[in-house]
């Protein structure tokens, strides 16, 4: 299920949906992840600064958090993030 196709949903609900394959362990690091990525862009002070605008997946811990949950990376991409190599 992807984020961009149901806008209504709420992003818990996505991440800890019973059908994805990661554990419960992961999703939570996933949300955790995500809540100080949001967190980052809606401080004043750090939202201006490009290195709390990207989340490099070549880094093997944020790779480890974000990547087992397909709808983390969708709601990235929902928020103005840009996969690049």
């Amino acid at each position: 299920m992807s984020f961009a196709a149901t806008p209504g949903m709420h992003l818990q609900h996505l991440i800890l949906d019973s059908k994805a394959v990661a554990t419960r362990d992961q999703k939570v690091a996933c949300l955790k992840t995500l809540r100080i990525v949001v967190k980052n862009l809606a401080d004043p002070l750090k939202n201006t600064d490009p290195k709390y605008r990207q989340l490099k997946l070549s880094n093997e811990k944020v790779r480890g958090k974000i990547s087992p949950c397909p709808s983390a990376l969708d709601y990235m991409k929902a928020i103005g993030f840009v996969v690049s190599t």
